[in-house]
This record gives structure tokens, sequence and C-alpha cells, in this order.
């Protein structure tokens, strides 16, 4: 029985280190911790559910996030209530003093309504936060949708090589749009969040190099606009795959009808809050209410020793009453600013770490795809040199012209073989490798 014991509070001192380590409990969304790692898996939700919860998570009630934030005014509430009681208790020694009291009936018939708004308002809120959740993860999944679907369609042997190349400049700008649509639309727009990559690039990318007249006031994004950014990737799908069926570029389009499909109910959700004649209504209606409670506790609360384990202990029931106002002023205040964190749901939702997920796994999948045009490129290598050789040990006389375009073909090859290797090597970027490899294609 002692050695389970032992076990038990080792394994809660452990989740208890676990959560300070990763700060979880200072975030209102506990998806990740703040270095991105240690996401809700089947290891974190039994820890979720497990009885040290009840442990683990007083920590929380003076290092939580909501508590920090409720701090302010939950001080200025007690700093009152302290006040209160002083001018009570200088009113019992002084009977000449005005003494403010008031009855108790009132808070108790109106606690059941300010408990139905303080619930009404939390509802709605995570019903907004639910909303955008489930819209931010549809735009991923819309974008990843797309991105495969390029990426199989342009690896069939038959599309030639340019329009692979194309096909990775259009899932690059995928890319871009995600990051764009999660670091900064969504999220904010000023120098607080960075965003990786210009707008600029995300035109290059969907329309090609050149395509895009890099003027002043476009430099900046001040002409740009998530749904323009779709509409060149739709425009250049089409107009740089022409390989690609009617059905292949719907299916495409579609995946980014969804996009900005979903991408107007975000910002209907960012745009439109809980009316905000509600939301100060409450917030006047919750000072009010306590900042009069402490009057009616003190006459409540007079004469409560009588009779208990108290008498003759204690004198005065002030700290009582300071107690009391604290823990009530913090269960209403947090169920506000709870609420209130929640209503706007892309402030809190991992939105930069659903970016650099989909980043991840579109790598992944490059470099699998990308194993197959690697080896038909050393194929067509093998196939240019074996006719060349067979040509030479026939003593087949053709036109020097000829075996000039031959020679030169030759080295165009070889000349992407070594760019493929110093790609690998990590020498080139993945853009210039690009450039570099779409200027020897227009060659060959």
């Amino acid at each position: 029985m002692f050695e389970e014991l032992r076990t038990e509070y080792q394994r809660t001192m452990h989740d208890v280190q676990l959560e300070r380590e990763e700060k979880e409990y200072c975030q209102p969304v506990m998806y990740v911790a703040e270095n991105g790692q240690n996401t809700y898996d089947f290891q974190r939700w039994k820890r979720h559910r497990s009885p040290s919860r009840y442990y683990t998570m007083l920590y929380g009630i003076l290092g939580g996030v909501t508590s920090k934030r409720i701090l302010p005014v939950l001080v200025a509430l007690i700093g009152f209530t302290v006040l209160v009681c002083i001018y009570q208790q200088a009113c019992l020694e002084n009977p000449n003093l005005v003494t403010v009291q008031l009855p108790l009936t009132p808070f108790e018939l109106t606690a059941p309504a300010l408990g139905l708004l303080l619930v009404f308002r939390s509802d709605n809120a995570y019903g907004r936060f639910k909303e955008g959740s489930e819209l931010a993860w549809e735009i991923t999944t819309s974008i990843r949708s797309a991105m495969r679907r390029l990426l199989a369609w342009t690896s069939a042997a038959h599309i030639p090589e340019s329009e692979r190349l194309a096909a990775k400049e259009l899932i690059h700008g995928c890319c871009l749009l995600h990051g764009w649509i999660m670091n900064e639309h969504l999220r904010c727009s000023d120098d607080s969040c960075p965003v990786l990559y210009s707008h600029e690039d995300l035109l290059t990318a969907a329309l090609g190099p050149g395509a895009f007249d890099a003027r002043e006031d476009w430099a900046h994004g001040e002409m740009l606009t998530p749904y323009l950014g779709i509409e060149a990737l739709s425009a250049g799908a089409s107009q740089r795959l022409p390989s690609l069926t009617d059905q292949e570029l719907i299916a495409f389009d579609e995946s980014l009808a969804t996009v900005t499909e979903d991408l107007g109910k975000c910002e209907a959700l960012l745009r439109t809050p809980i009316p905000l004649g509600y939301t100060r209504s409450i917030v006047r209606f919750l000072w009010v209410w306590l900042s009069f409670l402490p009057f009616a506790l003190t006459r409540a609360f007079c004469g409560f020793q009588a009779g208990t384990w108290w008498e003759g202990k204690v004198d005065e029931p002030w700290p009582l009453v300071v107690a009391s106002v604290g823990l009530i002023a913090a269960i209403f205040l947090s169920i506000e600013d709870i609420a209130i964190q929640h209503e706007e749901p892309f402030a809190v939702l991992p939105l930069g770490y659903q970016h650099d997920w989909l980043c991840r796994d579109l790598a992944i999948s490059q470099r699998l795809l990308g194993r197959r045009p690697r080896r038909q490129l050393d194929d067509a290598v093998g196939s240019v040199r074996s006719t060349a050789a067979t040509s030479s040990s026939r003593a087949v006389r053709g036109p020097p012209r000829m075996d000039r375009v031959g020679d030169v073909r030759l080295q165009r090859l070889d000349r992407l073989q070594e760019l493929k290797e110093l790609r690998d090597a990590g020498q080139l970027t993945e853009y210039e490798y690009y450039r570099q490899r779409q200027a020897e294609l227009a060659e060959l």
C-alpha cells in the first residue's frame, strides 16, 4: 500500500514538473507547448484524463493566464472590501457614523440571473471557438488536398519536366498562401507577426518568373489579398499546366474554392463579435454586483460566530467577508475572462504550428515523389549516351551539325545532374535550383 502511494506521488510530481517545463498551464488552449512539441497524442490524452489532474492543475490557480489577467481587478475588489470592513468597524466604535449595509435578498435573487448571463456568454464564445477551429483545419485540409493533387498528377511519365517544375512552384505558392492566412491574415496585420515570404513571392510562384511586375505598391502588399492569391494560383494552374485534363483542373479549383469559402467564414468571425451591448452589460452588471456585495456580507456575517467554534476566538467577521468576496469575485471574473479569450478563436488557436506541420508533410511528400523523376532523368541520360555510343560503334556518319547537337544535349543533361547533386549537397537553395534548372530545360 505504501509503495502504491509512493508511486502515485512520484508520478504526480513528474506531471507537475512537465506542466511547469511546458508552461501549458499559462495557455487558455492547451494544444502544444511553447516549443511546438508535445502535441496531443495518445500518451497526452492518457495524461489528460488521469486522476492526477486534480493535483497537477492546482498550480494554475496562481500561475494560470486567467488568474494573472483578472488579478488587478481582483486586487481592486479585495482592497475595496477591506475599506468597507474598516468603515463598518469604525461605525461599531462610533455610533454617530452612518452605517451602510444592504440586505442579502437582492443578491440572492440576482445571482442566478448573473450566472445565466455568464453561462450564455461562455457558451456562445465556445461556439465561436469551435467554429473557428473547424474552419482553420478545413483550410489546411483543402490546401493540403490541392498540393497533393498537383504532386500526384504531375508525377506521371507523360508530364513534361517544365510542367513539373511549374507544379512545384505552384505547390510552393500554396504553402505561402497557407502561411500568410495562418500567420498574418487571421491573427494580426502588424510587425508583431512576421511573414516568412513576401506577397510578391506568392504571385511569382503562382504565375511564374517574369509574370509579375514588382511595383512599389504591390511590393508592400497593399493591394494583395488572400483572395487575389487564390485567383493567381488558379490562373497559374490553368496557364502553366496544359497537360492536365479539365477534370483535374476543376478538382484543383474546387479545393481553392473551399479555401475561399472557409476564409470568408473566418473573416465573419473575426469582424463580427458577440453584440457589444451584451458584453458591456455583463461587465457593468458584474462590476456593480461585486462592488455592492461587501455591504451585504458585512451584515450577513455579523454574529455568525455565536454558537460555533469561532465564538470567543474571532471578535469581528471582517476577514471572512474579505475572503468570501475574493472567492466569489475570482469565480465570476474567471468565467467572464475565459469567455473573452475564446470569443476571438484565432488568437489562441495554434495556427502557426498548423502551417509548420503542413510544410513538414509537404517536404516529406516531395522527397518521396521526387525519386521517380530523378530515376527517369537518369534513364534519359543513359539512353542518350547509349544511342551516341551505338552510333559511333557502327561508324554511322551523319551531318556534323547533328553530332554537335547531340554533344550539347549530353552537356545539358550532365549539367542537370550536376545541379541535382549541388542541391542535395546543400550548395544550392531550392529557388536557385529551380531557376537554373528552368534555364537548362529551356535550352534542351
